[in-house]
């Protein structure tokens, strides 16, 4: 077997959107690219592990599917073993392989001839393989293995990038966020010491108390309180605490646990 002049597309994964992406049509875009890309592979499949729990993440056929889902349920198999081990399993022909016991027969009897799953290095807790399954004995040599390799090295940048994304995005958004509740708090520390003639951390203290008392955030408290001397931000206020009693109630309206 030979590898196709062009080998996997290179670019599958040059335009991702980190902003729109999500892990999933990443990891659908990796068996989808193995399909094609890779000779002999009939269908591919994305087996994701996350605290024990295996998953297919992503699949391009009912084989690959089930092929997985038959794994899960003997809790052994060869996209588990990659999975864990970080080495790659390949199964050159089922009819002669030993090393699976009941997984093998299951497998040809629902027409898979061999396999191939490449382990995707992830930085996070969370173990993945890709997995290539054949309807022909020996469909996958070394040259695939390479092209298989790639995909899921390919891959394992976009999953880094969209994590560090994500997490500089939150970042930013708390940053935001903290500076927002910083302002309104200092207006109303300065409230508080223009009306009662007190300092800046008595200030402090009184909104502190207030919110203690309220069992409601400190930024919230000040909010109202430089609301109710400039005039802005009461609608605001009014629509956060509509959302806070809404989260203690069921989804038709009524107090959670009332009948």
């Amino acid at each position: 077997m030979t590898t196709p002049p062009d080998g996997p597309d290179r670019s599958a994964f040059d335009d991702v959107d980190l902003a729109r992406e999500t892990m999933q049509s990443v990891l659908q875009q990796v068996a989808t690219q193995a399909k094609h890309a890779i000779p002999g592979v009939a269908e591919a499949s994305v087996t994701v592990v996350e605290r024990g729990r295996p998953t297919s993440a992503a699949w391009t056929g009912l084989l690959a599917f089930e092929l997985d889902e038959t794994q899960f349920g003997l809790e052994y198999g060869p996209c588990l073993s990659a999975a864990a081990s970080g080495e790659v399993v390949a199964i050159a022909d089922m009819a002669t392989e030993e090393r699976w016991g009941r997984f093998t027969p299951l497998a040809l009897r629902q027409g898979a001839l061999a396999s191939l799953s490449t382990p995707i290095p992830f930085q996070h807790d969370l173990q993945a393989a890709l997995n290539c399954y054949a309807t022909q004995p020996h469909a996958f040599d070394a040259a695939a293995e390479a092209q298989a390799r790639g995909i899921v090295g390919r891959a394992a940048v976009v999953i880094s990038n969209m994590h560090a994304y994500d997490s500089t995005r939150r970042t930013v958004e708390n940053l935001q966020e903290a500076m927002r509740s910083r302002a309104v708090i200092e207006q109303a520390k300065g409230i508080l010491m223009g009306r009662a003639g007190i300092s800046s951390a008595e200030a402090f203290e009184t909104l502190a108390r207030r919110s203690q008392d309220a069992n409601r955030k400190l930024r919230d408290i000040a909010r109202e309180l430089v609301a109710e001397v400039t005039g802005e931000g009461r609608e605001e206020n009014r629509d956060s605490d509509r959302d806070d009693g809404a989260d203690s109630r069921g989804d038709d309206g009524r107090d959670g646990g009332r009948r």
